[in-house]
């Protein structure tokens, strides 16, 4: 994923309120660092954010969001 591509996720993801770009996971992984790691599957990556905060009730504490990368990840990269 270029540096672009990643940049347009990230402010996708401001936009929706999910993050800010300083914040970290509990990991201390950023969250750019996370897209880097989506590749191009940006959008499904996306969806499956989007699929957690609305189960939560729009109300996604940083863990959920978390939890959408690694679900993803675990389902593509195992």
């Amino acid at each position: 994923m270029e540096n672009k591509d990643r940049t347009k996720l990230l402010n996708k993801l401001q936009k929706l309120g999910f993050i800010n770009k300083k914040t970290k996971t509990n990991l201390g992984i950023s969250f750019e660092e996370y897209i880097k790691l989506a590749s191009n599957n940006e959008i499904e990556l996306l969806d499956e954010v989007l699929r957690i905060k609305k189960k939560k009730e729009n109300k996604v504490p940083l863990s959920y969001i978390e939890e959408a990368f690694l679900n993803y990840f675990l389902l593509n990269y195992h």
